[in-house]
């Protein structure tokens, strides 16, 4: 388990839009003609085992995932208060009370909207100018990808790419803290990891592609410093998808052809 300490970054403006091409290798498997996906990250929502809710795709360049209930209607806000899920246990209500303070109930959100569509919401807005936002941010900042943690319960991380970067063991998790901030991603070394990898064979390209998947849980922690051995144990979490990276290692691999394994049962 590791824990980071306070820092602080600055965020670029609103209208900035970070990107990174591929750098030009030796043959045409890392062409750098690339254009980057309209939306860089997906972020999908799980309770215990169960996904709950649609997947949301970021195209900001800050991300707010937080537990209020208004509808996700925008690209830079994901708020999971108002996603419902039928019998849900009580250690997942218990947990989602804390990423993010949502200081109406969705039944009581739905009996205002019955009363009068919106006021619910418009409440909950009044609530949000007087208490901050919590939950967490992602940053996309000049290709690289940050968490900052806003709750007063800290995230728990697992990110390949932060824990090669960190020489940690592959399957570290991370404990953010309260107003701290961790490093998940960074185009600029994956891309140099993968032109690395496509002088090997397809088998060390694809299994690069672990590297783009990031899970992050809201207050409780997994893995050998717990009890939950995995994050599926875990109350409220969620999985990012980093969109440009998978997209570079679809078109290495398109190049690169069929593996040089045949698939088998039990390859």
């Amino acid at each position: 388990l590791h824990l980071i300490p306070p820092s602080i970054f600055f965020l670029v403006s609103a209208g900035h839009s970070a990107s990174w091409t591929l750098p030009e290798d030796r043959n045409s498997l890392t062409d750098p003609s690339l254009t980057p996906p309209l939306n860089w990250c997906s972020v999908f929502y799980y309770e215990l085992n169960n996904r709950v809710g649609d997947v949301f795709h970021a195209s900001k360049p800050k991300l707010t995932v937080d537990g209020f209930t208004e509808p996700s209607y925008g690209t830079d806000r994901f708020s999971l208060g108002g996603l419902s899920h039928v019998n849900r246990p009580l250690q997942v209500e218990m947990t989602r009370r804390h990423i993010g303070t949502s200081y109406l109930t969705p039944k009581r959100a739905q009996e205002l909207l019955t009363l009068n569509l919106g006021s619910a919401f418009a409440l909950e807005r009044k609530m949000e100018a007087k208490f901050p936002s919590r939950g967490l941010n992602l940053h996309y900042i000049s290709s690289e990808v940050f968490v900052e943690c806003l709750s007063d319960a800290a995230i728990f991380v697992q990110s390949p790419s932060c824990n090669r970067l960190n020489n940690w063991h592959p399957a570290t998790v991370v404990k953010v803290p309260p107003r701290c901030n961790l490093k998940l991603f960074d185009n600029r070394e994956f891309a140099e990891l993968l032109a690395q990898s496509v002088s090997r064979n397809y088998e060390t390209v694809f299994s690069l592609t672990h590297m783009c998947f990031i899970r992050i849980s809201f207050v409780k922690g997994w893995g050998a410093d717990y009890r939950r051995q995995t994050v599926t144990s875990t109350p409220c979490w969620i999985e990012l998808h980093l969109n440009e990276p998978l997209k570079w290692l679809d078109r290495v691999l398109q190049e690169m052809g069929s593996p040089s394994t045949p698939c088998t049962s039990v390859s």
